[in-house]
């Protein structure tokens, strides 16, 4: 009951902010179809791990993923990948044999990647920010970037075919 309590108190809030559709009688109704936003399930998943069955079936701790935005999706393939993370490498890594020594930052990782990406987290001092860029075609690849005051400073690819 205090669950439901929670729920409903977070999903009147969301309502009067105009960001929930549905407001609905019991937990057992919830589901992704009641955020407009997949930060907003998100957010809720952070505070009730108890319904991350419902928000969250292929318990990769993304919520609702299929309410990011489109902005998140484009073409990703085995040579934007081996081009960013040689980039990567070689800002983080440098070395006398690197010509380019300076750090990858955001607007030059959405220029080699084609397309924006999207935010998917950030520090609460704003300094920190997690980015999100998944193939449209097959969202086994994706690419997941944390860039500290917008310098990539961590950088993930699953879904390529690498050797």
């Amino acid at each position: 009951m205090k669950t439901l309590f929670k729920l409903s108190i977070f999903l009147l809030s969301l309502s009067y902010c105009g960001t929930a559709t549905k407001v609905f009688a019991g937990a057992s109704h919830l589901g992704c179809h009641i955020f407009q936003r997949q930060e907003l399930a998100q957010t809720y998943l952070r505070f009730h791990p108890e319904v991350a069955t419902k928000l969250d079936p292929d318990g990769n701790g993304q919520a609702c993923e299929h309410l990011y935005s489109e902005v998140a999706f484009g073409t990703l393939n085995n040579d934007k990948w081996s081009t960013i993370a040689k980039r990567y490498y070689q800002s983080r890594y440098r070395t006398q044999f690197s010509s380019n020594n300076h750090l990858v930052n955001l607007w030059e990782a959405q220029d080699l990647l084609g397309f924006t990406g999207i935010k998917i987290k950030h520090a609460h001092d704003g300094q920190r920010q997690h980015w999100l860029w998944r193939d449209n075609q097959d969202p086994k690849k994706e690419i997941r970037a944390t860039f500290m005051y917008y310098q990539l400073i961590d950088l993930k690819g699953t879904g390529f075919d690498i050797k």
